[in-house]
């Protein structure tokens, strides 16, 4: 287990990677955006998804169009309210997004997934903006894709010397600035029996129960509490590190997992912490590729955390490295083409159609803007003439 007390190590490692980021007046590198503006604005534009999304769509029609993104978010793919309604209040999250062109993608996200977050804070390479949630960071080498890691390890140094101190987030999530994140169902997952027992190094802490409804309610305050009063003693002692995701093996070597970084991952206070204090300062620390996500598990590897197994209960994957339609529709190739599918080579115990995707999914990739806007009305039920009735009346709160 990890002692999650915080540690300043930014003086003693001042170029790599803890460089800062700067303020809207271009000057300031030791500028702290405040990562709640951005979430609060929006939810207060955004009165209720309906009214969000609808308005935005290119059309009903073209929404309600019955291919394989319609099957598998009617028919497989849900939202559950009830352990979203226990864990919402309880699981402090902290969404951390890299992008190269926040003027395109992240007024998008704030329409959709974004408000659902903690907090939200997005990466940028040259704009700081407290209303979109962007901070202009500062990290080693040229603005460029193939120098995606360089920028991940200061966005994660910048995350932990900023919000990490304070005790008020329990989880920080990675991804592009294409992915779409199920807020309720990655919430309801992190709050999970299995992923508190986990991080509690296998000590069990039952936070559900089967009785009346008058009692559940009662025991879910009660535990609402004991919850809170948990996770801030767990804050201020031991965790240990949980590094969550959609695991891939290169090249198909099991020894050599990894969590894809388009699919997103998220990691627990501890983990931050062995990643900011004992990892970024050791591992790597000169080298510029695109393959962040792998260089990042493979600082983790040598830390001795590995990729979790986050498949549900009947094996299904939560996190994806697709659009819904695009795990709807693989197969697995012919023999002959096995050799040629990177996607065959690297998943882990691969499923196709309905079965790729978990009901309890948290996040999709290549999401661009029309098909982020159209997954997030398919699963709120935001389409008129929809079918599917998942939540007619969810409204975003100060807790949503």
């Amino acid at each position: 287990k990890v002692d999650c007390m915080y540690v300043d190590v930014s003086g003693t490692n001042k170029e790599h990677p803890h460089r800062g980021a700067l303020g809207p007046n271009g000057k300031d590198r030791n500028y702290r955006l405040d990562e709640t503006a951005a979430v609060t604005i929006a939810r207060r534009n955004n009165s209720s998804v309906r009214s969000a999304t609808t308005n935005a769509l290119p059309s009903s029609e073209e929404c309600l169009k019955r291919d394989g993104m319609y099957a598998m978010l009617t028919e497989k793919v849900q939202i559950d309210w009830t352990r979203y309604t226990h864990s919402h209040e309880t699981v402090k999250l902290l969404c951390v997004i890299y992008s190269w062109r926040p003027n395109e993608t992240i007024p998008t996200i704030l329409e959709t997934w974004g408000p659902k977050c903690d907090g939200l804070v997005v990466t940028s390479d040259d704009v700081t903006d407290p209303s979109m949630g962007t901070v202009q960071l500062l990290y080693d080498g040229e603005s460029s894709y193939d120098n995606q890691f360089q920028k991940v390890r200061s966005t994660w140094a910048y995350i932990y010397d900023n919000y990490y101190k304070d005790n008020q987030y329990d989880w920080f999530s990675m991804a592009h600035d294409n992915t779409y994140w199920i807020i309720e169902n990655l919430k309801s997952y992190l709050g999970s029996d299995e992923i508190l027992t986990a991080q509690n190094g296998g000590i069990y802490l039952p936070t559900t129960t089967t009785t009346t409804n008058e009692q559940q309610q009662q025991q879910r305050r009660r535990q609402k509490q004991q919850q809170k009063e948990q996770q801030q003693q767990q804050q201020q002692r031991r965790q240990t590190p949980l590094f969550l995701g959609g695991r891939l093996a290169q090249n198909g070597n099991m020894s050599q997992m990894f969590n894809d970084g388009g699919a997103g991952y998220v990691l627990n206070r501890a983990a931050l912490k062995r990643l900011v204090v004992d990892g970024l300062p050791h591992y790597f620390p000169t080298v510029r590729t695109q393959s962040a996500e792998i260089m990042i598990s493979r600082i983790f590897a040598q830390l001795g955390i590995f990729p979790y197994d986050t498949r549900d209960s009947v094996g299904e994957e939560r996190f994806h490295p697709f659009l819904p339609q695009q795990h709807y529709k693989y197969r697995i190739p012919n023999d002959d083409a096995k050799g040629k599918d990177w996607y065959y080579q690297y998943a882990v115990d691969l499923k196709t159609g309905l079965e790729s995707c978990s009901v309890q999914s948290v996040s999709f990739h290549y999401a661009k803007r029309d098909a982020m806007k159209r997954i997030h009305a398919l699963l709120y039920d935001n389409v008129e003439n929809s079918s599917k009735n998942n939540s007619n009346n969810y409204r975003f709160n100060s807790g949503a």
